[in-house]
C-alpha cells in the first residue's frame, strides 16, 4: 500500500489518494472529511453550539420545580410511577403471601386441604 499525503495549512493531514488492497490504480477521495479552513471552522462552529444547548437545556432541567418537572417530561413520571409500583408490589409479594399462609383462616378458606401434611 502505497499513500501519498498532502498537507493543508492546518494541522490535519489526509491521504490524497489510497489504492484499496487488490493493488489497482482505483483510487477514492474521503469526502467526509473537511477540506478547507471554512469547512472546518463551520464544522467546529456547529459541534461548539451544540454542545452549548446541551448545557443550557441540562442548567434549565436542574433549576426545574416539581410542577413544571411533571409537565414537561409525563412521559418519564408515568414509567418511573409504574416502575416503582411493580418493585415496591415484588416486595410485598413476596413477604406477604408467606406470612397469609402462616394464618389459618386463609389457609382453610384459601388453600387445598389435599395439599396439607398431618404431623
Amino acid at each position: 500500500m502505497s499513500s501519498e499525503v498532502s498537507s493543508t495549512n492546518s494541522d490535519i493531514q489526509k491521504p490524497k489518494e489510497v489504492f484499496d488492497a487488490t493493488a489497482t490504480n482505483k483510487t477514492f477521495q474521503d469526502d467526509a472529511l473537511p477540506e478547507t479552513d471554512a469547512q472546518i471552522n463551520d464544522y467546529l462552529a456547529k459541534f461548539l453550539d451544540m454542545s452549548e444547548n446541551a448545557n443550557e437545556n441540562e442548567r434549565h432541567e436542574k433549576a426545574m420545580g416539581l410542577k413544571e418537572g411533571l409537565k414537561t417530561f409525563p412521559k418519564a413520571v408515568i414509567w418511573s410511577v409504574i416502575l416503582s409500583a411493580t418493585i415496591i408490589m415484588e416486595g410485598y409479594d413476596i413477604n406477604l403471601l408467606t406470612s397469609l399462609f402462616a394464618f389459618p383462616g386463609f389457609a382453610q378458606k384459601f388453600v387445598c386441604q389435599s395439599t396439607w401434611v398431618k404431623s
